[in-house]
């Protein structure tokens, strides 16, 4: 695995990280990018990680954005499980941050942003070849890339094309 594992102070035993990737080469309507950073995060998560009222600064059990901001986040068994998949798939590495906890609990979920105007969420398990046993999505921005060149006639002649 092809990753680097950051671990900050954290005030309970549990233990979360965020994963992040930097992609060059990456498709965005008819253009590609370089640089784009991805963060991926886990989606549709059935039971909590962590118990919320440990893990969120003054959680709220009526809030969904807590305990969405909780749900997103990895144990290390997933992150690494990522990482070895988008190595594997894609030849992409990924950064792992253990996410400080409690966590503040006034964010917004990234599966809850609004997309578009270049903010978008990537379905990397509804690839072809994911076999990992959670669903993740990964969040990006183009808007703090470089633009790599017009692929507008490259496109027309890929079908299917893989997104990276």
């Amino acid at each position: 695995m092809n990753a680097t594992i950051e671990q900050p102070e954290t005030a309970t035993k549990t233990r979360l990280y965020s994963v992040s990737s930097v992609i060059d080469d990456w498709p965005y309507k008819e253009d590609r990018y370089v640089g784009v950073v991805v963060q991926w995060l886990v989606v549709d998560r059935q039971e909590p990680v962590a118990p919320y009222e440990k893990c969120i600064e003054n959680y709220n059990p009526s809030d969904p954005y807590q305990k969405g901001l909780l749900d997103e986040c990895f144990t290390l068994t997933e992150a690494t499980a990522l990482a070895e998949h988008l190595k594997k798939h894609h030849d992409t590495n990924c950064k792992l941050v253990e996410v400080k906890l409690p966590m503040p609990g006034g964010d917004i979920p990234l599966s809850y942003v609004t997309v578009g105007g270049g903010c978008d969420l990537h379905m990397l398990n509804k690839e072809d070849g994911y076999e990992l046993p959670f669903a993740v999505y990964g969040y990006f921005d183009i808007r703090q890339s470089e633009l790599m060149h017009d692929c507008t006639a490259e496109r027309e002649l890929v079908e299917d094309e893989i997104p990276w």
